[in-house]
């Protein structure tokens, strides 16, 4: 059984329509239709905001700058240039870096053999 594509989008609106009336998600009808209970006004109250009425109140505006709450981060302290080409000089200079950038760092948790195992599973029960 095969259904068009315009069937399913119905069905499926009408599902949804009714989980969401369900879930109180949905306002009555005859709210939305002015006159439609009986005794209610026959046209809407006005909106005391209307944008058509120039004489309407209107809530005043404020504005925060995004950056109002930034904290400003110090300046770190310039030192001698020349005394700091010193001790890079006194220490080899940038090869020293780039040898010292080259060497890989020893990771905390790795084993103190470097060697693998021949049974890397030896220490597994089989529970």
């Amino acid at each position: 059984m095969s259904i068009s594509s315009q069937a399913f989008a119905w069905r499926m609106a009408a599902a949804l329509t009714g989980m969401a009336a369900a879930a109180g998600m949905l306002a009555p009808v005859h709210a939305a239709v002015p006159g439609a209970l009986p005794g209610a006004p026959s046209s809407p109250t006005p909106d005391p905001m209307d944008p058509a009425d120039p004489h309407a109140a209107v809530p005043t505006l404020g504005y925060q700058s995004p950056f109002a709450r930034v904290r400003k981060l110090n300046d770190a302290e310039v030192g001698d240039w020349r005394k700091t080409n010193e001790v890079v000089l006194t220490r080899g200079g940038w090869r020293h870096y780039a040898q010292e950038a080259q060497k890989p760092e020893p990771s905390a948790s790795s084993p103190t053999s470097a060697s693998p195992s021949s049974a890397p599973h030896a220490g597994h029960s089989e529970n």
